[in-house]
């Protein structure tokens, strides 16, 4: 699945060269064909350029694959053949000893943490909850088939999660928003910036409140936010298609919300949402 998902993602970056080898290819065809009907010494000179314009389509074509896929290309014939296990399984470790140490607890007002050996049920509110960001865009991207999620981290840790809320946070939003993690999906579809959050309406019509007291007191409320290379962070959330002072005519390529609430000129996307808020 993960291979098909990679050949589309080429050759959609690729779309653009391809195209123009496409055209270029057709009118050398076009031209050929029509030297049929031409009179010498045109005949000749058509006939000399086709193949002219065919090879150029080539080249086109080619240039462009190499250009975008560089890493791809490069890998092959430098006959890399990927990370070893040894780098594979240090690099992981790195990893979790980067997180250990980055990981900063900025209040703990009375107490609330560690949480008290009598607690074994946790209700978890915010959608992100259930699309938890492992990593950023460009080479901050990263596989999320080994990671573990903050639901199954407390589930290990032996507590009962409130499924409820879970389903209700599916039903409202099964995926996170497109070009907001990979690079390589801005430009083939407008990237996204929305925080994917219910209004407290529809947490209110859902009797959400009500179900998450009868299942326990505990509460604990998970926020998610994107950034890496090449995806520079809103500095303001405006309406789509409104001019943007940070992004300039590049904000044509985003919407830096869909939830018409949440735009707000005044916050960043490193801020809580007009929604989030409300909780």
């Amino acid at each position: 699945m993960r291979c098909n998902t990679d050949v589309t993602d080429a050759l959609n970056a690729c779309k653009v060269p391809l195209i123009i080898a496409g055209v270029l290819t057709i009118i050398a065809v076009i031209l050929a064909l029509i030297s049929f009907k031409l009179k010498k010494p045109l005949k000749n000179l058509v006939r000399v350029q086709s193949p002219v314009a065919l090879l150029l389509a080539v080249m086109v074509a080619i240039n462009g694959f190499c250009n975008i896929e560089y890493s791809v290309v490069n890998s092959v014939f430098s006959g890399s053949v990927g990370m070893s296990e040894e780098t594979y399984d240090a690099s992981k470790k790195l990893a979790l000893q980067i997180a250990e140490e980055g990981i900063v607890l900025l209040k703990n007002e009375e107490k609330a943490l560690p949480l008290s050996s009598d607690i074994s049920k946790i209700n978890v509110f915010g959608w992100s909850s259930i699309h938890p960001i492992y990593g950023g865009t460009g080479s901050g991207a990263m596989s999320e088939e080994q990671c573990i999620s903050l639901i199954q981290g407390l589930e290990n840790a032996g507590y009962e999660v409130n499924s409820k809320l879970q389903d209700f946070y599916h039903d409202f939003r099964d995926e996170r928003p497109h070009g907001s993690l990979l690079l390589r999906e801005i430009g083939q579809t407008k990237g996204d910036w929305t925080v994917p959050e219910p209004t407290i309406e529809e947490y209110e019509e859902a009797g959400i409140f009500e179900q998450a007291k009868e299942f326990s007191d505990t509460a604990m409320i998970f926020i998610a936010r994107s950034g890496g290379e090449a995806g520079d962070l809103p500095m303001n959330i405006t309406a789509s298609g409104e001019e943007n002072r940070q992004f300039g005519k590049l904000a044509e390529s985003y919407d830096f919300t869909v939830q018409e609430d949440d735009i707000d000129p005044q916050k960043s996307y490193l801020e809580l949402s007009n929604r989030e808020e409300k909780w």
